[in-house]
């Protein structure tokens, strides 16, 4: 269940990409959306925050009109914008952030010390990332399918319970994928001529799709597995297609954020060509902590509520 999603803008058409997903899901679960801005010191000294505030209440007076309960805030002194917003989000008890990103291509430039991967490495609560070009916005009505990449570690299970929680607010299927990649250096007494991997490999992974998917089934959930083999990124980056999947939900790898995930991790890549909405959120385990919330003016908390927890 969500009851607080928070959207963080900075004025531009880019960032504003994130709106009609949060509004989306904000309908769907009955959640305030709260919409902030961070106001560098410039535009503090010269406004007090007064043209960032005006122009929330326009985007804030839009969503109202449209059934959507909206919350505003401005971040003043906000230098440091990621730490601002990530504040916000512990100031808010958010369950969700939903954030655009400013690449040209996609996810391109998301890896690259952008805010979007400040907030990612800091924040305690899952992050929807929407693509700078090509995402579209998911349909009202009609079937939706978030596709969960699993690998079989515990740290990419950790992302189950986060896409269950969206799967169940959108009424969506879910798509549990498990790709087994091809051998690096096969020996050839184990591997048949010709034969890209061995079925025990295959058979292994539907199993252990298959007992997620059994524990995740109930009433009304929609859930299915499929195995595929080849590349892990290039594999997930096809399936989305031929899939039909709208959102991609996975959790990330690393110490330090997403600069360790461009060495040819799998999530970087998958960001780097994903044309749909790719929630990201990282393990408990490697989660790093900020400061105290900073002074922040605005609407007041609301009650948290948490996920579902993950399949272990």
């Amino acid at each position: 269940m969500l009851s607080t999603i928070l959207v963080p803008l900075d004025g531009s058409p880019l960032a504003e990409r994130a709106l009609p997903f949060a509004e989306h899901l904000g309908r769907a679960a009955r959640a305030r959306l709260m919409i902030v801005r961070a106001a560098d010191q410039a535009e503090a000294d010269r406004s007090g925050g007064l043209e960032a505030q005006t122009y929330l209440d326009v985007i804030a007076a839009g969503l109202a009109e449209r059934g959507t309960i909206p919350g505003t805030a401005v971040l003043l002194d906000s230098n440091l914008p990621a730490e601002a917003i990530v504040d916000r989000v512990r100031y808010e008890q958010a369950e969700l952030v939903v954030m655009a990103t400013h690449g040209r291509s996609g996810f391109g430039r998301f890896v690259y010390g952008s805010v979007a991967e400040d907030v990612l490495r800091h924040a305690e609560v899952p992050v929807l990332m929407i693509p700078a070009t090509g995402a579209r916005t998911w349909p009202r009505a009609g079937a939706l399918r978030v596709l969960v990449p699993l690998d079989g570690s515990a740290f990419s299970e950790e992302a189950i319970a986060s896409a269950v929680t969206i799967a169940d607010t959108l009424n969506a299927e879910l798509l549990l994928l498990r790709v087994v990649p091809p051998p690096r250096h096969p020996r050839p007494d184990r591997y048949p001529p010709g034969e890209m991997e061995p079925a025990q490999d295959l058979d292994r992974a539907r199993h252990y799709l298959e007992e997620i998917a059994a524990q995740l089934g109930r009433p009304g959930r929609r859930v299915t597995a499929c195995v595929e083999a080849g590349e892990p990124a290039a594999t997930i980056t096809r399936c989305v297609g031929e899939q039909g999947a709208g959102l991609i939900a996975m959790a990330t790898h690393g110490y330090a954020g997403l600069a360790r995930l461009v060495l040819g991790s799998v999530a970087a890549e998958v960001l780097q060509h994903a044309n749909v909405p790719v929630l990201l959120f990282r393990p408990t385990g490697i989660r790093k902590q900020t400061a105290e919330p900073v002074a922040v003016s605005g609407a007041g908390a609301t009650g948290h509520v948490r996920y579902p927890p993950a399949h272990r």
